[in-house]
């Protein structure tokens, strides 16, 4: 017998413990079954064997990380099926007694997987592995108990009593470590705290009763913690020595409090709260758990810590029923937030690791990174300053005249733009006559492919008339960067992306044009990708360290670098979460005012204010709701480039399906200088930027 068992545990090892996406979907599919009552041995193994051939065999990506498929048919939040607070107290008012579960119901832990708190307590108990040798611990504890024909019921005391003698984990600063951690980071369910406090104002007896091996006064501290005050009885399943699965501790309920009262229970679990209630004669209602509900439509190709952190965030956030939000909202919640929150935590830690003196947010795309790096890093030296690419462009067009032609010409051949407009853009329609003169070449010829090269040859023949253009703007920009450099002699620039040239223009003018004394880096976002007509555009940069990238390069996260294309939008997708309302820069002139500079400003265009402002609530209540709920815990902060760009990448499944959803009917300008606008799915080559 003991041989059979040994051979089961060590296939159970073989085909499920050695691939993490076997174990992710086995785990929820048994977790599923179970919570509804049909647990079915043969069924299970039956969807090994599928997983095995689709995950092992036939590596089908769906499964390899991809689970579920992102919502693409509007709101998430829209579908949680959860009244409103009020006509779930109503379901609660017509009893004597109202009984709550506690856990993922009265109150939520930021994970997606309550085992996953075990990281946690493992870093601060210094164990390594801890997570795992913890759940196995219980597990071990609970089938020993179960043996013995006791209930299976443990406490707390008993399982670091093992951990204690088996793995030399001292018990008092294991248990200790862990109450501290399950009090700092549980928090009430916005949802049911609002019922619980109708229910408490009509003034019916609360209890509550839950399956769970910490003891009554750690979860009545937790409940007072969370501000469930006036619970007068808490019924906990190891206290007892049975539980609700198998509805003894309902018997233990009526037994203790009366036999003659109505009684309602409310909780996640459809066993354990739903259908285990009914056979003392406790009503019950289902809530939903929010992990379970939401956690199909999260990415799971994130790492452990950060990773579930991620999903028990968005998943409370969209699920718990509290609020219903708009689908450009919950984009800049579940897709921004992670990749603001992490990128200022990259950029903080850049500039303390080379001691940068200040840090400059490049306008527009750092107007939100700026709002929450101030917000979570107060006290900083760093300015939101103007730039732009074209204004880079034009004042560094001496040096880098291939860029200058570049994003001013070809870039705009054969999209139907007259040679006039482009010159306008250029701020050299002084050249036009001489232009017709010498190659018979009309202001209202549309650029093209025939005439761009002989256009080119003509700027290039009187650059000296072109670079004199910009003199005026020059003698400006140097006055209103001389006066943000100040005396710092360290500098970062701070940018989206892509190939970094806005940085690194800037820091050549700073340093050669205008002789400003000091040094300056560039960090981006994510760089050129191998999609690029230039993908080694920077490397050289890269290399040298003057620019780095949070979440990808050739240099790193390389899986990355060959999934960004810009040709399938995906710079578009990233810009448009940091887009900003305000009007992109055309460059600067001199005045006569005090600071002798001014801005020149492109027309102002609010037509996607709107669905601007919903993304960016929506990274700003991420950030706020991730920072709070770990505030002791400083170090959850670091999110690496993988893991913040891993929702984005799994949005972008099925042809950009999601996308289309949301930002189908949505017009963009093609460029700055254009007034063209075109719908972002229409010609994704001209939708390059969202302004």
């Amino acid at each position: 017998m003991k041989m059979l068992k040994d051979v089961r545990n060590g296939l159970y090892h073989l085909l499920v413990e050695t691939n993490v996406y076997i174990k992710y979907h086995h785990k929820k599919y048994v977790s599923d079954i179970k919570c509804k009552g049909k647990y079915n041995p043969v069924l299970s193994l039956l969807y090994l064997a599928k997983l095995t051939l689709f995950i092992r065999v036939l590596r089908l990506r769906k499964y390899r990380g991809y689970t579920g498929k992102p919502y693409y048919s509007g709101s998430e939040s829209e579908i949680s099926k959860k009244g409103t607070p009020q006509s779930y107290a109503d379901k609660l008012l017509k009893y004597d007694v109202v009984s709550f579960d506690v856990f993922d119901t009265l109150v939520l832990r930021p994970f997606q997987e309550p085992t996953d708190l075990f990281y946690i307590v493992g870093q601060k108990l210094e164990y390594m592995d801890f997570a795992d040798i913890r759940a196995q611990a219980e597990q071990k504890i609970r089938s020993k108990m179960q043996k013995k024909k006791k209930s299976g019921e443990i406490s707390i005391h008993e399982i670091y009593g093992y951990l204690e003698k088996y793995c030399g984990i001292d018990a008092k600063s294991g248990i200790s470590a862990e109450y501290e951690t399950e009090t700092d980071l549980i928090y009430p369910n916005p949802f049911m705290k609002q019922v619980y406090d109708i229910v408490k104002n009509s003034g019916k007896k609360i209890i509550a009763v839950t399956d769970m091996y910490l003891t009554g006064e750690m979860i009545k501290n937790i409940l007072n913690k969370c501000g469930y005050t006036d619970i007068s009885e808490i019924f906990v399943s190891n206290e007892h020595q049975c539980g609700k699965y198998n509805g003894k501790l309902f018997k233990k309920v009526k037994e203790k409090i009366g036999k003659n009262f109505t009684y309602v229970h409310i909780g996640d679990n459809w066993q354990s709260d739903f259908e285990s209630p009914k056979k003392y004669k406790i009503d019950s209602v289902y809530y939903e758990n929010v992990n379970s509900k939401g956690g199909y439509y999260r990415p799971y190709d994130m790492s452990a810590v950060a990773g579930s952190a991620y999903r028990g965030i968005v998943n409370a956030h969209f699920y718990s029923g509290a609020n219903k939000y708009t689908m450009a909202y919950e984009y800049g919640f579940m897709c921004g937030g992670i990749f603001v929150l992490g990128y200022c935590g990259f950029i903080h830690e850049y500039a303390k690791t080379n001691r940068i003196d200040k840090i400059l947010f490049l306008a527009r795309d750092g107007e939100v990174l700026k709002k929450v790096y101030d917000n979570m890093y107060p006290g900083n030296n760093s300015e939101y300053v103007y730039w732009s690419r074209n204004a880079a462009a034009k004042l560094g067009c001496r040096k880098y005249k291939h860029d200058y032609f570049r994003r001013f010409i070809y870039h705009k051949v054969n999209k139907e733009t007259s040679v006039k407009k482009i010159f306008k853009a250029m701020e050299t329609e002084i050249l036009l006559p001489k232009l017709e003169k010498e190659l018979n070449i009309s202001g209202e010829t549309a650029l093209n492919s025939k005439n761009a090269d002989k256009i080119v040859k003509f700027l290039a023949s009187h650059f000296d008339e072109v670079y004199k253009i910009y003199e005026d703007e020059n003698k400006a920009a140097k006055k209103y960067y001389k006066k943000v450099t100040g005396e710092n002699k360290r500098i970062c620039t701070v940018d989206i992306g892509w190939a970094g040239s806005g940085g690194v223009i800037l820091a050549h003018l700073v340093r050669d044009i205008w002789n400003i004394d000091c040094e300056m880096f560039t960090i981006l976002a994510g760089t050129n990708t191998a999609h690029n007509y230039e993908p080694n555009m920077s490397e050289g940069f890269l290399q040298s360290g003057q620019m780095t990238s949070y979440m990808y390069s050739q240099r790193h996260n390389r899986d990355l670098y060959r999934f960004h294309n810009p040709e399938a939008m995906h710079n578009v997708f990233f810009e448009i979460l940091l887009s900003s309302k305000s009007a992109s820069l055309k460059g600067f002139k001199t005045t006569g005012n005090n600071n002798g500079y001014d801005f020149v400003f492109a027309e102002e265009n609010h037509d996607n204010d709107d669905i601007t402002d919903e993304i960016h609530r929506g990274i700003y209540d991420f950030i706020e709701i991730y920072n709070e709920r770990f505030e002791k815990y400083g170090y959850m902060k670091n999110i690496s480039g993988s893991d913040a760009y891993a929702p984005f990448r799994y949005l972008t499944a099925d042809n950009n399906k999601y996308f289309k959803k949301l930002f189908g009917g949505v017009y963009f300008e093609i460029g700055v200088g254009d007034e063209k606008k075109t719908k972002i799915f229409k010609n994704s080559r001209k939708s390059r930027k969202i302004r």
